[in-house]
């Protein structure tokens, strides 16, 4: 269930969770950060349903939540994750649009001007993660959100 607290203090608190180390990032399982029920989770839940809600506009959520861990181009219809649907080499690196260089997209990052993205934040490291759709207009709003859990 998630939790109710504002955005400010929620976006601090994941950013100081994202940095702790756990199973998937090379550590000891670490219940806050690695279970299904710890914090960041909880947390991850909670910014998700907050900033994921349609015309949300993307630059909320790296204000809010950091930069994003990936940044990957939308590849069709799929029901597995934008990680897995992207294929290998899609991972970009920076904000296209208005974010980076006056509204210029980034170039050789996989990402086209004007087409949908996706803006992906690591629970799990690549194993399970919270992503953000971005509808690729000037303005960047979010079309929709979801969780990707490997199912293992």
């Amino acid at each position: 269930m998630p939790i109710d607290l504002d955005l400010s203090a929620l976006g601090t608190e994941y950013q100081s969770l994202r940095h702790e180390q756990g199973h998937f990032s090379g550590g000891d399982h670490h219940r806050d950060v690695d279970g299904y029920g710890g914090r960041k989770r909880k947390v991850m839940e909670s910014l998700g349903e907050s900033l994921g809600k349609p015309d949300t506009h993307a630059i909320q959520i790296l204000e809010t939540m950091g930069a994003p861990d990936e940044i990957v181009p939308k590849v069709g219809a799929s029901n597995v994750g934008p990680l897995q649907s992207a294929g290998p080499g899609a991972i970009a690196t920076g904000m296209p649009g208005p974010l980076v260089g006056g509204g210029q997209a980034p170039h050789g990052q996989g990402i086209d001007a004007g087409k949908p993205y996706f803006i992906v934040y690591y629970w799990r490291g690549r194993h399970d993660y919270l992503w953000f759709e971005v509808d690729g207009t000037a303005d960047e709003r979010i079309s929709q959100y979801g969780w990707h859990a490997a199912s293992d």
